[in-house]
């Protein structure tokens, strides 16, 4: 059994996650400074769904973090450890094998 999350917009760059309650779940956030691009990924704590609670950071919980790179790997922050994404993200396929 698994959960139903639903996108509030179409970006998944910045977007609230809801079960199928309509209740928040996540938050995507991307931030752009220069050429650097950050997404942080929050969970929500609360469960009463109101507009208050999504705009308040005390409700939401950092989980994870993404440094975006375009000429090497980007790097993903979960539970206290770092890991570029191409030992991440695994390549297969006929070149990659």
């Amino acid at each position: 059994m698994g959960i139903t999350l639903n996108f509030s917009h179409d970006s998944p760059e910045n977007a609230i996650l809801t079960d199928s309650n309509g209740i928040p779940v996540y938050e995507l956030r991307t931030e752009t400074v220069m050429t650097r691009m950050t997404s942080f990924i929050s969970r929500y704590n609360s469960q009463s769904g109101s507009d208050a609670d999504e705009q308040n950071d005390s409700v939401k919980t950092e989980v994870a973090r993404i440094r975006w790179h375009g000429a090497r790997p980007s790097v993903k922050f979960f539970q206290g450890t770092s890991v570029e994404s191409d030992k991440f993200f695994k390549k297969h396929g006929l070149l990659w094998r």
